[in-house]
């Protein structure tokens, strides 16, 4: 039986990697403002509640790297992409929250420091 776990090594990622994680940043946000964000605003008929639903989106990386572990452990993917993948989930992860907490605010007023 084979295990479900994949080990990062941080020292895969070069700085041509770190271009790859800028492309798959990009994609992971608007497939998400554009697949979630965009049938929200429809529905709602609020460009602002529809921006809202994208971005919460954004941080829902769990299964992205539940199919890069499986594709790791197959053999499907090198190091360098899990890595990518796994920088990915943590930086939509830290900056899901901080783009939400912006979107509710209100445009007049400021929040606190």
């Amino acid at each position: 039986m084979h295990e479900m776990s994949a080990r990062l090594n941080p020292w895969v990622l070069s700085p041509v990697s770190l271009l790859g994680v800028v492309l798959i940043l990009a994609i992971a946000v608007a497939s998400k403002l554009v697949g979630c964000g965009v049938p929200a605003m429809l529905v709602t008929r609020s460009k602002r509640v529809g921006l809202r639903v994208g971005i919460g989106m954004i941080s829902r990386a769990e299964v992205g790297l539940i199919i890069a572990g499986i594709g790791l452990m197959a053999g499907a993917i090198d190091q360098d992409v899990y890595a990518q993948m796994v920088v990915m989930a943590i930086i939509t992860t830290i900056v899901t929250p901080i783009l939400l907490k912006r979107s509710f605010r209100n445009r007049t007023e400021r929040a606190p420091a």
